[in-house]
């Protein structure tokens, strides 16, 4: 109901239906009622409905109930889009473990998977790891990250630096950084058990790196597209594929030695086998230029310019779509990184236009009861030095810059940000690495951004959000959030012709035009394709650190691609993986454990709800915004069942090869169940 949680005990006047449905919930941190409170209820209910029949049940009770009366229930396809997603940026560190333990998860699930029927023991014992790592998951998801500032501090903030930190020692602020830290603790528990998982899931398949005959290279993910892979405990000579014996192109990046693996099964391992011949010649070296005025760096695709008077981007050159990305009129610079300390104004503006009512939890959570009387202060700091050089086969543009001695004095400024820019021979992808280091804790307001101003002309701005696409000028409803947008994986701009897509593997928050973060838009409000990555920020102190210190990593991907947002998916999903690498192994067999006809993004191989021994369930989604039918095989599958998310229902068919028909972005999921050991011999499997 509109300002609280839950509904009315009893419908409104005008309520159409026979069924209402009395959805009674608590305030934050209560948790439910007491006997008592709920008996009170039903008196209540009774006294004002007296023939009423009252029922205790679930939300499907309800829907069981109200789809027997002829509905009127508009559609409404836009995103709702939320405000309450400041949070993800008040655990930067947590928040970019979560992202990359998720995905390291699901492989680690996928590989126990395919182990299912030949060490079923081990595996059901590993599964309780997954399952604690999906717990931990979760919990550190849920709504409240922390004890609510507003009741615990309210009365204590200080906002001079030396009495804060003097504060610090009391017990309120050492009770609230105790329900801080367990919310980190809930996401380094779901990557220690990620970790146990994935040392299950290799058990038995790896050697030494002096005695490996090759590298094992695992892929779950359903994307079939050839890719760089760390090959780890690498000692020299080159690689080939066991199936073809071709050769591989080897690389150096980031002090690891990478080959390129193609023709991957859905899911299933690939063999490298060690040999001493090298791999084909590279394709052109990328070249690098460290002159007196400025850093550059250029392959096939780009050439990067970064001032060593500013330490700002000048040029991002797309050579193959003979255009220049960079847009000179933002103020803030390109590639900058910007730091803001908020003030009082920003703060009444963002409540006004944000609040129907002014509620005294939202005047104290945003607001910060005795926030001094100041204007925003925006800082960049300054550079200290812009080099280009060679790393590996890389080049790389190295960007160091000192914060502003007032701002890390009085504020929560970070000492200092380091930025690195590389380009690969050949490689399509500019990888961006910045570090932001030893930053301040303030109980101010503030928020640090990395700024990636685009220039297109008819530039489209999308959005990857839950498994979509979202354009920011199209598909969110009025009186949603037009300000911030909080990624899965990526954010496009692209003109139909051409675009840019830049893959956010940490930082999931962004505003596009202007930094926003204490703005509410109701509509969308056209402007440039100039992209604010929020890096952290303690905007919301409701279930949110107040304060934020740390050293903070941040790695960004992005790459150019023909055509609208739809052609980069597949690319932008493969990147978001993150780097993926083939262990050390003894020989072993190629073993397409699953195999599509054509990409699809695969969200789960996993043992099957219920723990019926060798049975499994399969969840995949469309990723690149069409309607497709896909064949599947799964060996040793000896019957299929297409089932709903909580893989219920379903008729069970026999057969391993089955056709998913999936919408633009849609889901399925379906029940495996498997005949033993023997899941078919390796040449069945490559079929």
């Amino acid at each position: 109901s509109k300002g609280g949680y839950g509904t009315a005990p009893t419908p409104p006047a005008e309520w159409p239906y026979d069924v209402w449905l009395a959805m009674q919930m608590t305030n934050d941190n209560l948790g439910p009622q007491s006997p008592e409170v709920i008996e009170s209820l039903r008196e209540k209910i009774r006294r004002q409905i007296p023939d009423a029949d009252i029922q205790i049940g679930t939300m499907d009770d309800f829907y069981r109930e109200i789809i027997k009366s002829p509905l009127d229930i508009p559609t409404i396809r836009e995103d709702l889009a939320d405000t309450w997603i400041h949070g993800a940026g008040t655990y930067p560190a947590e928040t970019s473990l979560l992202r990359r333990t998720r995905r390291r998860l699901t492989e680690a699930e996928a590989l126990l998977t395919c182990r299912l029927t030949e060490r079923p023991g081990e595996i059901r014992t590993a599964a309780a790891a997954v399952a604690g790592a999906y717990e931990s998951l979760i919990l550190f998801d849920e709504h409240t990250w922390g004890l609510n500032g507003q009741l615990n501090m309210a009365e204590i903030s200080f906002f001079d630096k030396e009495e804060f930190l003097a504060a610090k020692s009391i017990g309120a602020y050492n009770r609230m950084e105790a329900s801080w830290q367990e919310q980190r603790d809930r996401a380094h528990a779901a990557a220690d058990l990620t970790e146990q998982a994935e040392r299950a899931a290799w058990d038995g398949l790896e050697a030494s790196p002096e005695t490996a005959a090759g590298y094992r290279l695992f892929a779950g993910d359903g994307l079939l597209q050839g890719r760089w892979v760390d090959l780890e405990g690498y000692t020299g000579g080159g690689a080939a594929d066991a199936r073809t014996g071709e050769a591989l192109p080897l690389r150096r990046f980031a002090g690891r030695t990478q080959a390129y693996v193609e023709r991957l099964p859905a899911v299933g391992t690939v063999f490298l086998r060690k040999t001493d011949r090298p791999g084909p010649p590279p394709p052109a070296p990328v070249r690098w230029e460290d002159g007196e005025t400025e850093a550059v760096i250029r392959n096939r695709y780009y050439t990067i310019r970064v001032s060593k008077a500013t330490g700002l981007m000048t040029s991002l050159y797309d050579a193959e779509h003979g255009h220049e990305w960079i847009d000179g009129g933002n103020p803030d610079g390109a590639f900058s990184y910007r730091y803001d300390r908020y003030g009082n104004e920003d703060i009444t503006r963002f409540i006004k236009t944000y609040a129907y009512r002014f509620f005294d939890w939202l005047l104290c959570d945003i607001g910060r009861r005795f926030y001094p009387e100041c204007a925003r202060r925006v800082y960049h700091g300054e550079p200290v030095s812009v080099t280009a050089a060679a790393d590996g086969d890389a080049a790389v543009i190295r960007v160091e810059r000192k914060g502003d001695e007032k701002a890390v004095r009085r504020y929560g400024e970070a000492v200092k940000t380091v930025m690195e820019i590389r380009l690969l021979p050949g490689d399509r992808a500019i990888r961006v690495g910045l570090d932001v280091l030893d930053k301040q804790e303030t109980l101010y307001i503030d928020a640090g951004h990395l700024v990636m101003p685009f220039r297109l002309e008819r530039g489209t701005v999308t959005v990857n959000k839950l498994g979509g696409l979202v354009d920011i000028a199209r598909d969110i409803v009025d009186d949603g959030n037009h300000a911030l947008y909080c990624m899965e994986n990526y954010i496009d701009v692209s003109n139909g012709t051409f675009g840019m897509t830049v893959v956010s593997h940490d930082a999931p928050l962004c505003s596009v035009g202007r930094e926003d973060l204490l703005t509410f838009r109701r509509q969308y409000a056209p402007g440039p394709p100039h992209l604010y990555f929020n890096l952290f920020n303690n905007t919301w102190g409701t279930n949110f650190p107040l304060y934020i210190g740390g050293s903070f990593h941040y790695d960004f991907t992005l790459f150019t691609h023909d055509g609208p947002v739809g052609e980069a998916s597949q690319q932008a999903e493969l990147l978001a993986l993150g780097r993926q690498s083939a262990r050390p192994s003894p020989p072993a067999e190629y073993d397409a454990r699953v195999g599509f006809s054509e990409p699809l993004r695969i969200l789960a191989f996993k043992p099957a709800l219920g723990g019926e021994p060798g049975t499994a369930a399969l969840r995949v989604k469309e990723h690149e915004g069409r309607a497709k039918t896909v064949r599947c095989r799964v060996a040793g599958a000896v019957r299929h069942a297409a089932c709903d998310l909580l893989e219920r229902g379903g008729e069970w068919r026999d057969g391993d090869t089955f056709d998913i028909d999936l919408p633009a972005f849609g889901m399925a999921t379906y029940k495996l169940q498997f005949g033993g050991p023997e899941a078919g011999s390796s040449a069945e499997r490559e079929r």
